[in-house]
C-alpha cells in the first residue's frame, strides 16, 4: 500500500519535527527563564529608583522643615524684642512724667530716641514682611505681580531711615 511505502519516510519526518520541538521547548524554557530574570532584574532596578525617589523627598522636606523652624525661631526673637526700643522710651516718658522736677528739655531729649525706636519697628516689620514672602515662597502660595518700582523713592527712603539712625546714634553719643 501507499501508506507503507511513505511510512518509514513520515516517521523519520515525524521523528525531526518531535526533536526539533524537543530543541524548541529546551530554548523556549531557556528564553523563559532570561525573560524573567530579565523581569526580576527591572523590578528591583525600578524599586531602588523608587526608594531614591522616597529618599530625596524626605530629605527636600526635611530642609523645608528645618528652614520654617528656622523662620519660626527667628520670628518669635524678634517679637520678643521687637517693642523692646518703644518700650525703652516709655519708660522714660513714664519716669519723667513721676519726677517732680521735669522740664519741657528733657521731653525734647526723648525725641531723638523716640526717632529711634520708629526705624528699628519698621526694620522690624520690613523683616518680618520678607520673612512672610520666605514663607509663602516655600509653601508654594506665593503669586508674582508684576509692579513698577521706584529706585529713586526706594534709595531716598533708605538713605532717610539711616540718617535717622545715624543721627539717633550721633545724639546718643553726645553728653
Amino acid at each position: 500500500s501507499a501508506v507503507d511505502t511513505y511510512r518509514p519516510a513520515m516517521d523519520d519526518a515525524l521523528a525531526k519535527a518531535w526533536s526539533a520541538l524537543g530543541r524548541v521547548s529546551k530554548q523556549s524554557s531557556t528564553i523563559t527563564l532570561i525573560m524573567s530574570f530579565v523581569s526580576f532584574v527591572a523590578t528591583i532596578a525600578a524599586l531602588c529608583c523608587v526608594l531614591l525617589l522616597l529618599n530625596h523627598v524626605f530629605h527636600e522636606a526635611s530642609r523645608r522643615v528645618a528652614t520654617q523652624d528656622q523662620l519660626v525661631r527667628q520670628q518669635a526673637h524678634e517679637m520678643r524684642n521687637k517693642y523692646a526700643p518703644a518700650m525703652s522710651v516709655m519708660e522714660q516718658v513714664k519716669n519723667l512724667a513721676n519726677s517732680p522736677d521735669t522740664t519741657v528739655d528733657d521731653f525734647r531729649a526723648l525725641k531723638h530716641d523716640s526717632v529711634m525706636a520708629l526705624v528699628a519697628l519698621k526694620e522690624v516689620e520690613a523683616q518680618q514682611q520678607a520673612r512672610l514672602d520666605i514663607y509663602k515662597i516655600l509653601r508654594g502660595n506665593y503669586r508674582l505681580h508684576l509692579e513698577t518700582f521706584d529706585v529713586v523713592g526706594f534709595l531716598r527712603e533708605r538713605a532717610n531711615v539711616e540718617r535717622a539712625v545715624a543721627l539717633a546714634r550721633n545724639q546718643g553719643s553726645d553728653p
